[in-house]
């Protein structure tokens, strides 16, 4: 096969970008051909079966019959025949990459880098020559949320990573799309990933200065009045630069418009009003010729609860739901948590469910796996809980989740990029379904294979103490366990956070030496920031509230 004349069933500027992702994947592992094969077919499924119907294994065509998910793909390997085909045209380029990652042992871990090589001795590559394959995501929407990341070229590297990890979405602020959009809209575009618009940034139409004001600040409380739902006077003139806005959005698939992100003063019926104005908005753009979907969230601003529980709201009968719980003990799923705030955060999302659902419309999951405020810059990994949580977000029904990536903002040589990426790596991986031993295998090829043990039992020391921090989210709140110089803590919640600080030194120390991993290496960074950044934490904590 000459992988210079590949070309798709159709043209369409995504099935042309698969092979040209073919291509340049096939000339880092020339002698992973199979000899003699001398047909590639790329196309969707639609492509086969006007051009090929006869081609395709009977079993994979019963399968394709009963899919799903719009994201499903096949690969069929056999005959001397090699089909990669999906759903849509942005599935085909999933089955590109899977074929490339199953068969060639290529492996996507971080935005940026070099694809990671899984040699034949691991056990894990298939075997080429025959390979007949349904593949099929857990949940339809997997993506990520970016407010604050000011980096371009980071986010281009993102893009590329999420394709190559089957994400199909990536959700903007208003302000960071505008700031970066011709640079980013063509990587979007080539790869047909969704892109939503949104989040706390209503003020971007309402009040620009105000907007840019909470784009630079270094944390996400900065709103000081939430919007009157109530009052729709607003609401025309609003409608109308939305919609003047959106005309021009290569690849707007959806609006998620949020309110301010303080609690709702008035402790009423804030759900109902705020509802209605989605579904007018969504009804305005319609009628615009704007084929979006628009959805609003259930988010409990300030740990507002009647901003989060439905309360004496409907759902929707044409606008989809975000949940998004803030202040989530990350020891713990929402079954197993002894708090009482997650186990009434649990209850409210099962009513959600089943009311959403009720409607015909959508949920979705907001998640902070990679949020470096929420969860600081002493950051836990947490594979064990992202794998647990998908689990149980796909057995209630939910529709998708998205992640939240929110930068480290400080004065640290700290690699807050790469820290938060094993978390992303899990997650994407997750959403397919696959096991968390293979997706653990698939990580620790980033390094030496003599390290990959150690590697991963730094990591599990890592979500076995770090973790613990996030437990204070709540009672602290707006306060962090970071923030000893702003918590309102008692002596003894102040005596066990020292408590936490200083099992995380005692058991990582030994681990990090252990493990004997370069010093200026990324990890190395980064465990070793968690040690000495628990010492000063500890040494603040008893100074400030305990005064010892």
């Amino acid at each position: 096969m000459n992988p210079s004349i590949v070309q798709p069933l159709r043209e369409h500027p995504v099935l042309q970008f698969a092979c040209e992702e073919w291509e340049k994947m096939s000339a880092m592992r020339p002698h992973a051909f199979v000899p003699g094969l001398p047909e590639l077919v790329i196309g969707t499924w639609s492509d086969l079966d006007a051009r090929c119907p006869e081609r395709l294994n009977p079993a994979l065509r019963v399968q394709m019959s009963n899919s799903v998910h719009s994201d499903d793909f096949i690969i069929q390997e056999e005959d001397g025949r090699l089909i990669l085909s999906g759903k849509n045209e942005r599935a085909t380029l999933y089955a590109v990459y899977q074929y490339a990652r199953e068969v060639w042992g290529l492996h996507w871990v971080y935005p940026g880098s070099e694809p990671q090589m899984d040699e034949p001795s691991s056990g894990s590559r298939i075997v080429p020559g025959r390979l007949v394959r349904f593949c099929s995501p857990k949940l339809e929407r997997r993506g990520f949320v970016v407010e604050t990341v000011r980096d371009p070229e980071y986010l281009k590297q993102m893009i590329d990573w999420m394709a190559k990890n089957g994400a199909n979405e990536i959700f903007f602020t208003f302000m960071l799309w505008d700031e970066y959009r011709d640079e980013l809209a063509p990587e979007i575009a080539k790869r047909g990933l969704q892109l939503t618009l949104g989040g706390h940034s209503m003020t971007f139409f309402t009040n620009r200065s105000e907007s840019l004001r909470a784009f630079l600040a270094d944390h996400p409380y900065t709103a000081k009045k939430q919007f009157n739902y109530n009052d729709e006077s607003w609401f025309p003139a609003f409608f109308n630069q939305m919609s003047d806005y959106c005309k021009g959005v290569p690849n707007l698939t959806r609006l998620s418009l949020w309110p301010e992100d303080v609690a709702d003063p008035s402790g009423g019926d804030f759900l109902s009003p705020y509802i209605r104005f989605s579904e007018q908005l969504k009804a305005h753009l319609h009628a615009e010729g704007i084929r979006v979907e628009v959805e609003h969230i259930a988010y409990n601003a300030g740990l507002a609860w009647h901003m989060l529980e439905m309360g004496g709201a409907r759902p929707s009968a044409s606008v989809d739901t975000l949940f998004a719980y803030w202040g989530r003990d990350y020891r713990y799923g929402y079954v197993s948590t002894p708090h009482e705030n997650e186990q009434r955060a649990r209850r409210a999302l099962e009513e959600w469910a089943g009311a959403v659902h009720g409607t015909k419309r959508k949920l979705t999951l907001f998640e902070y796996y990679s949020d470096h405020f929420m969860l600081s810059s002493l950051f836990p990994a947490l594979p064990k809980r992202i794998a647990k949580d998908v689990e149980y977000y796909a057995n209630l029904g939910v529709d998708g989740i998205v992640n939240l990536i929110v930068p480290y903002r400080g004065p640290d040589d700290y690699p807050w990029q790469w820290v938060h990426g094993f978390n992303s790596f899990v997650f994407s991986r997750a959403l397919w379904g696959e096991p968390l031993e293979q997706i653990l295998h698939d990580y620790a090829l980033y390094y030496p294979e003599d390290k990959r043990g150690a590697v991963q039992a730094l990591f599990e020391v890592i979500e076995s103490t770090v973790t613990e921090l996030t437990r204070w989210n709540v009672p602290l709140f707006p306060a962090r366990a970071v923030d000893p110089d702003k918590a309102a803590a008692t002596k003894e919640q102040a005596e066990a956070i020292i408590g936490t600080l200083q099992r995380i030194r005692s058991q990582l120390s030994p681990a990090l030496a252990s493990a004997e991993i370069d010093p200026q290496s990324n990890l190395y960074k980064y465990a070793a920031r968690l040690i000495e950044y628990s010492v000063k934490l500890e040494e603040q904590w008893r100074t400030i509230k305990i005064g010892m």
